[in-house]
């Protein structure tokens, strides 16, 4: 009886492993023609051909500088790819970029299906490649800040940092516990120093947003406040698709 459940399970794994790699057979198509585009010089209708998420996140002329940019995509010879994956509506793949002097770079793209298309979502090769180093528009950045800090002034309100824990990024969650996260700012609870900013508030930033070495987006800056006081933070983020997620944060009100 054992040995007839292990095989029907192995039956039924096989059959859901066979609906999902040709339900996403096209998608290898999408991701090559993406990448042939690049190839071939052609990056409007590279970036034409890609989802809209991705274009929300990555304009036309900032899509450009990157590939211009980049040593590894004027270099671009071909691609395989070894394995497929679908899961909530996003197929991954995974495989290896060969470069025209035969160099071999793991690459990762996702695809999501609009119109009946598969779409590029996003390209990591070898760390990173289109969104991840791009930097934020302005706006973007305004909005990114200012819900860290509503999240944050509300967890330390309600002397609850469960919500805000489960905003952070999967890397800084690693190192550290939420009760840990709440026992850093415990002054701020006890003292009952409330941070909360208006909605149409907007942030200064004291110095340029940049991406580091670490592949951190740091941005530093303040708030002012109705009554003339001032909000200092300091703010560091990872990208984790399709965000960029806090890693670090310093705050002081004076």
């Amino acid at each position: 009886m054992i040995k007839k459940i292990v095989v029907v399970f192995i039956v039924l794994v096989t059959i859901g492993f066979g609906i999902a790699w040709f339900l996403t057979g096209d998608a290898t198509k999408s991701a090559d023609a993406f990448l042939s585009s690049i190839k071939n010089g052609d990056v409007d209708k590279a970036y034409q051909s890609a989802s809209k998420q991705f274009k929300e996140k990555t304009t036309i002329d900032q899509f450009k500088s990157f590939v211009e940019g980049s040593s590894i995509l004027v270099r671009f010879d071909s691609v395989f790819w070894n394995s497929r994956s679908m899961n909530n509506g996003v197929t991954t793949l995974e495989g290896n970029f060969k470069t025209k002097d035969a160099e071999a770079i793991p690459i990762i793209a996702e695809l999501i299906k609009e119109g009946g298309q598969w779409k590029i979502l996003n390209v990591d090769i070898k760390g990173g490649i289109a969104q991840k180093k791009i930097i934020p528009s302005n706006s973007d950045l305004t909005k990114l800040v200012h819900a860290t800090i509503s999240s944050f002034a509300q967890a330390i309100n309600n002397d609850d940092f469960s919500e805000f824990y489960g905003s952070i990024s999967k890397l800084w969650q690693s190192q550290i516990t939420a009760q840990e996260l709440r026992d850093a700012f415990k002054s701020f609870i006890d003292k009952k120093i409330d941070i909360t900013i208006s909605k149409d508030a907007t942030p200064v930033f004291n110095e340029k947003p940049a991406i580091g070495d670490d592949e951190l987006l740091t941005l530093s800056g303040y708030y002012i406040y109705p009554d003339s006081s001032r909000l200092n933070f300091q703010l560091g983020y990872s990208y984790e698709y399709p965000d960029w997620k806090l890693s670090h944060i310093k705050v002081s009100k004076k």
